[in-house]
């Protein structure tokens, strides 16, 4: 009896490791609803482990992530030096 609750653990173990944390497809932005909480969370990409109200809330701060981003690889004008006259 012993053996066979081992066993029955085990197997219960190795089935809930391998199960996922929750169903959901992932969206472009690796977001997807969780609709038990009402709330849209990102998984994958740069809002991961982000939650947000909404889907358009999500849609709100991954737009202005892209514009810092943006932002930030423009090329600074470069200083010209004084000229001497």
């Amino acid at each position: 009896m012993r053996y066979l609750t081992y066993i029955l653990v085990l197997i219960g173990g190795i089935t809930v490791a391998a199960a996922p944390a929750h169903e959901g497809m992932l969206d472009s932005y690796g977001c997807h609803p969780n609709v038990a909480h009402g709330s849209y969370h990102c998984h994958a990409g740069v809002l991961a482990q982000r939650q947000y109200k909404s889907r358009e809330q999500m849609l709100r701060s991954y737009k202005e992530r892209e514009q810092e981003r943006l932002q930030q690889q423009r090329p600074r004008p470069q200083a010209q030096p004084p000229s001497g006259g």
